[in-house]
């Protein structure tokens, strides 16, 4: 019974998040382009807002697509250093992101 159960509130579960993302598709193409611009100007002055250090980073990472190993070569650290800044640097310029889309008075 308790298998039952689990089984039902997962399928529960997925039908929600499959309603919500059909939902997410009835947006307008313009209100998405809107939204893409604000995200895109808020993304780039959270960039801009985090130390020089992560910024080269998150960009090593992301944008020049380096590889755990090649930044601990780079920056002369152990891989879970590496991946401990790479988490860090990203949770500051969410929490600056975040802040900038949620208040953008600020």
């Amino acid at each position: 019974m308790a298998l039952t159960t689990l089984g039902m509130s997962k399928r529960k579960h997925l039908k929600s998040i499959d309603f919500s993302y059909k939902f997410s598709q009835l947006a307008t193409s313009e209100l998405d382009e809107i939204d893409r611009g604000i995200s895109e100007d808020a993304a780039n002055q959270a960039l801009g807002e985090i130390s020089k250090e992560d910024q080269h980073l998150l960009l090593m990472k992301y944008d020049v697509h380096k590889s755990i190993h090649e930044l601990q070569e780079t920056y002369q650290l152990s891989a879970s250093a590496v991946k401990m800044r790479l988490f860090r640097a990203k949770l500051r310029a969410n929490q600056i992101y975040n802040r900038l889309t949620l208040d953008p008075a600020a």
